[in-house]
Parts: C-alpha cells; sequence; structure tokens
C-alpha cells in the first residue's frame, strides 16, 4: 500500500474552547462503497478527539484498487486526508486505532496472508506486517467472520494503548490451538504465544475482550472434539510487552465448584483498582453450548488475578423479582438477556446494559425446506430453520452488594437475524455470545462522563411507524446522576445504512449513508440535557 496524496493539514487535535460557531457537520462524495464498521471514534482516556472513516473509492487499473481514509476533529472538521492504493486481491478485514497510529487488516484468499498497514496521524506509512501462509482452515474460520462484502469484520485485532496491535490466530497441532501475535506501530513482531496446552487433543479459539498498554485480557473457548458440545470458558490475561501470561480465570465457580461459567465482558474499574468480569453462569455438568443458563454472575478481580468477591444473580430468584420470570427461568415470553456493557458510576452503584432476545423458528425457513425435501434435494435448502428476535433495551441496577434495585426496559421494534444452519442447537445464551461478538444487536456504545457522573447508551433501530416520514431511529439511554432518561432520534431521511458514535460531551455523532447518491453525511446531535 502507498500514499498517492496527502493534504496540506496536520492532524492537530483541537482543544474544546474552539468556537460554538463551528458548523459540526460534515459531507463526503463519491463514495463507491463505505465501510461503516471502519468508522470509528478517536479516543483518549475515554475522552472522543476525533473521527476516522475508510472507504472504497475506485478501481485503479485492473490490478488495483483506490481507497480513502479521512481524519476529523472532535467537531467534524476534516484534518487529514489520505488516499491509498492496494492491490485488488486484498480485502479489507477490520481497522483499528491505538492512541497513536491506524492499524489496516487486509486478506489474500489467493496467497493466503493477512497483511497489516499501520499509519500514524500525519497519514504518513509507519510500518507493514504480513503473517505467513495461512492454512485452508483458519482461512475458513476467517472468511466466517466476515458479514458481507460491505459490511466487513473479522473479530481478530486489538489496540495495544500507544505500543501496537494484537492479531489472534490459529495454529494446526494435536486440534487447534490459538495464537496471539503481538505488533509494533512500526509492524514489527515483539513476540507470539499460545495457550501452551499440550494436554490432549483439544479445539481452541481465542478473541479479545480487553486491553490497555500494560494487559491484555482474552476469552478462551476450549473443548475436546471440533463438534462436541461440551466446552470449557476462561480468560487470560497476558502482559502486552513480552506476552507472558499474568494469571486466567477459572471455568467453575470458586463456590464448592458447583457453577460452569460463559464469560461475556470485563471491565476495569479504576476508582477501586480491580477488573470486573461478568457472564452467565450454569449448573455442574451442564453444557454452555447446549443448556439454558441460571443467571449472572460476577467477579472482583485483583490487577494479581485475586477473586475478591463473586456474586449470582439467578433468573427465577433475582431478575423474577424485578422482570418478569416464569418457573422455568425465562422471561415473559421466552425471552433472554445479553448483556453488553456494566458500568460503575461514582455515587457507588453499578449498570449492566442488555438486551431482550429470543430463538424462535423461521416459519418461511421451514417451509422452503419442507418444499426442497418435496423437490428431492439431499439436506433439504439452504434457508435458515431457526432465527434470533432481537427486542427491547434492559438496564439493571445493583447495588454494592451486587442485589438488583431496579430494572428498566426501553421498548423498540424487534428484528430478526436468521441463523446459518446447525446453530439452532446451540444454547440460546451460546447464540447470544456469538450475535454480540459479530455486531448483530441494536446496541452500539457506552459512554461516561470523565467525572463518572453520568453516561449515554446509544442503539440503533427501525422502526416499522409508517406514518412517519423515516422509520430509522435512534435510541439514548441517559443516566443523569439521580435517574435513566431515554431520548429518541429519529433520522429525517432514509440512508441506505447509518450508523451513531460516541462525541463531545452532549453530543452525539450520528453517519448516514445513502449509497444510490454515493455521499456519506455526518453530524453532531446535541442530546436533551
Amino acid at each position: 500500500m502507498k500514499i498517492v496524496k496527502n493534504s496540506i493539514l496536520l492532524f492537530v487535535w483541537l482543544s474544546a474552547v474552539i468556537s460554538p460557531a463551528i458548523a459540526q457537520t460534515n459531507s463526503f462524495k463519491n463514495i463507491k462503497k463505505a465501510y461503516l464498521t471502519s468508522t470509528k471514534a478517536l479516543t483518549i482516556s475515554g475522552e472522543v478527539k476525533g473521527y476516522y472513516t475508510f472507504w472504497f473509492l475506485e478501481k485503479v487499473n485492473k490490478k488495483e484498487n483506490s481507497f480513502m481514509l479521512t481524519i476529523m476533529d472532535e467537531n467534524l472538521e476534516t484534518t487529514q486526508e489520505i488516499e491509498l492504493t492496494k492491490d485488488k486481491n486484498f480485502i479489507l478485514l477490520e481497522s483499528a486505532y491505538n492512541g497513536s497510529t491506524f492499524c489496516f487488516s487486509f486478506i489474500n484468499y489467493k496467497l493466503k496472508v493477512v497483511e497489516y498497514n499501520m499509519y500514524d496521524l500525519n497519514g504518513k506509512a509507519s510500518g507493514t506486517y504480513t503473517t505467513e501462509k495461512l492454512s485452508n482452515m483458519e482461512l475458513q474460520y476467517m472468511a466466517s467472520l466476515v458479514a458481507s462484502e460491505d459490511d466487513v469484520y473479522s473479530g481478530g485485532l486489538m489496540p495495544v494503548t500507544d505500543k501496537g496491535f494484537i492479531r489472534y490466530g490459529m495454529e494446526k497441532g494435536d486440534g487447534w490451538r490459538y495464537t496471539m501475535e503481538m505488533i509494533t506501530n512500526k509492524g514489527k513482531k515483539l513476540w507470539e504465544t499460545n495457550s501452551g496446552n499440550e494436554d490432549g487433543k483439544a479445539y481452541e479459539s481465542a478473541s479479545p475482550m480487553y486491553s490497555n498498554g500494560n494487559v491484555l485480557v482474552s476469552l478462551i473457548s476450549t473443548r475436546k472434539g471440533m463438534m462436541s458440545k461440551n466446552m470449557d470458558a476462561y480468560c487470560v490475561f497476558t502482559n502486552t510487552t513480552n506476552g507472558n501470561e499474568l494469571f486466567k480465570t477459572e471455568p467453575v465457580s470458586d463456590n464448592d465448584k458447583k457453577y460452569v461459567f460463559q464469560p461475556i465482558g470485563i471491565n476495569f474499574d479504576e476508582s477501586v483498582n480491580e477488573y470486573y468480569l461478568y457472564g452467565e453462569y450454569f449448573k455442574s455438568g451442564d453444557k454452555i453450548m447446549k443448556d439454558k443458563s441460571q443467571g449472572f454472575y460476577f467477579q472482583n478481580i485483583s490487577k494479581s488475578g485475586a477473586l475478591i468477591k463473586e456474586s449470582f444473580a439467578s433468573w427465577t430468584k433475582d431478575i423474577a423479582a424485578k422482570l418478569p420470570v416464569n418457573e422455568n427461568g425465562k422471561m415473559d415470553k421466552n425471552m433472554s438477556i445479553v448483556i453488553h456493557n456494566m458500568v460503575r458510576t461514582a455515587d457507588g452503584k453499578l449498570f449492566a446494559i442488555g438486551e431482550q432476545f429470543k430463538k424462535s423458528v423461521s416459519a418461511g425457513g421451514v417451509a422452503l425446506n419442507i418444499l426442497a425435501a418435496a423437490n428431492g434435494q439431499s439436506g433439504g435448502s439452504d434457508a435458515a430453520i431457526m432465527k434470533i428476535e432481537i427486542h427491547d433495551m434492559v438496564v439493571l441496577e445493583f447495588d454494592e452488594n451486587m442485589d438488583i434495585e431496579k430494572a428498566k426496559v426501553f421498548n423498540k421494534a424487534s428484528q430478526n437475524v436468521y441463523l446459518p444452519k446447525g446453530y439452532g442447537s446451540l444454547s440460546t445464551p451460546m447464540l447470544g455470545y456469538i450475535l454480540k461478538s459479530r455486531g448483530a444487536f441494536d446496541y452500539n456504545f457506552t459512554s461516561m462522563s470523565a467525572d463518572r457522573t453520568t453516561f449515554h447508551c446509544a442503539y440503533t433501530n427501525y422502526d416499522r411507524n409508517k406514518a412517519e416520514a423515516s422509520n430509522y431511529v435512534i435510541g439514548n439511554i441517559s443516566y443523569t446522576g439521580d435517574k435513566l432518561e431515554f431520548e429518541k432520534i429519529r433520522l429525517a431521511k432514509k440512508p441506505t445504512s447509518f450508523l451513531v458514535m460516541p462525541a463531545k460531551p452532549g453530543y452525539l455523532a450520528i453517519l448516514e449513508y445513502f449509497s444510490k447518491e454515493k455521499k456519506i453525511d455526518i453530524r453532531l446531535h446535541e442530546l436533551n440535557q
């Protein structure tokens, strides 16, 4: 990849005293293809300092394609435009920013490699790293994580603040073992590590959960057989300087080992200097890929890995007291909840931000499979028989003892996600985790004020109210220091796709892509205070 064009503007962080007369909007034309998963906010210590976008411009010739990287400040003023050319056989996977450097990964199925390209804030290429030739199994795995040509995503790249980036891979042994490589901002491999598991056949996978300048937290899943539903899940904490394992969590509870865990997310609470891990728990002997969970578990873990506290919120006892749950531990209408994030505010309260969903039968998929069978097609149709219905947002409020004080539901229109064949046999919690990791839910992000007194949670949705000019909406749930409030933002137009991102205090950033007009509009929306 090479730089073809640079703007004369240097990229600098603008201070918060910029005149409010700035329009706080921007527009880009002649956009042949937009990669919304590679449009992100640039943050430093949790504060939004700008944005970057990456999109396809045009075919330069028979062998090369042209892309544009645009960098904006926090008021959406363009500060840098960099035009990049790339061999047409390289397909964008994902992008990341670590506070000082951008990284774009491209896969080449013909050469069987992934290439990582690094750029500094001025758009100058700082390094390139190319993997060794990948196995067919690894290529197939990465291809399965690419949602579509226009909505790329691989889940194999994690920024490490100011130092570089972690890439996740696989290696064949007695089964499959996960690997992790640390790539510096200059494109050099600093270290490589794997699980170190030599105890018989195992099939492992790893995915990023959290990172800062010193520690990387990865979610590890392992099973004895490739198709086995008996899986262990735990977290590994890795030193980003040398790749050494610091410690790992247990896949079972510390309470007489009577529960099995499926981790979902982790935060680091600087106010108490502890990690906060959460997920769903199952009865001992249950299979987390098959059986229903008993509820949510929470762990406070010290920086050295010591378990400080472990607590549980069951469906039938704790959550049922705040949300309707039947005798089988299911919510009203057979709903489940996936937790997207947990935040602790300065007043000591803890909020779990989740979304309701349930697994159901796709009537259309069943009909097509019956028709295919009647026509003699072996294996039936490729149409999905099962689907996931995504429903309302839920915020659970806990006290300092991890007891649920309140639960509030924020209604929104439902949507369907159709499952590939074979996925319908997985447990609902496992499906929720898979869909969450691939960004299939409506939830977008949670941002907290610097003093931790307030937070905002945003989601995007398609509202079927045909009386309105546009059915596209953005929901914003705010905690104002004493209560939860809600605001619905309806788009005035009908974009091909749209995105909501965090912004400077009091605002949201909204991006709208119009494919027919080949245009992107982005603006700051002031929230109700």
